[in-house]
């Protein structure tokens, strides 16, 4: 199971934990969730929400996924600002090892076929994918590697590579240590099967994209979770 890419104005789950809701809906990590009840990682639920209008922007789906939470949920949340642990991408001193993005395997959000009417592959331009030892991205910023290292990792990464463009990224590292497949990750994923002799996620990514991981503390936002009903309201 994946995290859904929204797309056509429809936003839809299947058995999805509420805390990976509420991370998306709000633009924070797992770890930046505080004051939560702990079923909100174990219990899942379906979802589908749709939009007036097909074309939307990624935070005209979280405002629609934020007001789905309020009316159904009855969440309520308020922001603090915290010291937390964070990192910063670089490059490694090796240097980049990354790989253009090939156009042709993946798909712009919304288009199903190529001007020549030639299939894609089924992948969204921007999506990655999870399992227990992996990571696949495709046509990816290095805001949106950011963004997805943070998920796997657990902890904010902010980019400061100055490297500009897409790539596809493929991370094969250790589970152990990780933020995937040990029930609390934000993403759920294809648990893969590791022999535990892959490097670190960290080693994983200077020595495969050339990049490089660089740990401190910094203010990053937290969401406090002031109220969460357990039975969603019917529709």
């Amino acid at each position: 199971m994946k995290f859904p890419a929204p797309s056509d104005g429809r936003f839809t789950t299947t058995n999805f934990p509420v805390k990976a809701l509420i991370s998306f809906a709000y633009g924070v990590l797992g770890s930046q969730i505080s004051g939560a009840p702990a079923w909100i990682s174990s219990e899942g639920f379906d979802v589908e929400a749709r939009a007036s209008a097909t074309n939307i922007t990624r935070e005209q789906y979280q405002q629609m996924l934020r007001l789905l939470l309020e009316e159904r949920f009855h969440l309520r949340v308020h922001s603090e600002t915290k010291d937390l642990p964070v990192y910063e991408l670089l490059l490694a001193r090796t240097g980049s090892r990354l790989k253009l993005a090939d156009p042709q395997a993946c798909e712009p959000a919304g288009a199903k076929e190529t001007q020549d009417g030639a299939k894609h592959a089924g992948v969204t331009c921007g999506a990655f994918f999870t399992g227990e030892s992996s990571f696949d991205g495709r046509s990816m910023s290095m805001a949106a590697f950011c963004n997805a290292l943070g998920i796997v990792i657990g902890r904010p990464v902010a980019d400061h590579t100055g490297v500009s463009g897409t790539f596809d990224i493929h991370l094969e590292f250790d589970p152990e240590g990780v933020n995937l497949g040990n029930g609390s990750s934000d993403l759920s994923s294809d648990a893969d099967k590791s022999d535990r002799t892959q490097p670190s996620i960290f080693s994983a990514v200077e020595q495969q994209p050339g990049l490089k991981l660089q740990s401190h503390n910094k203010p990053a936002e937290v969401l406090v979770v002031d109220q969460l009903q357990r039975l969603p309201t019917a529709n």
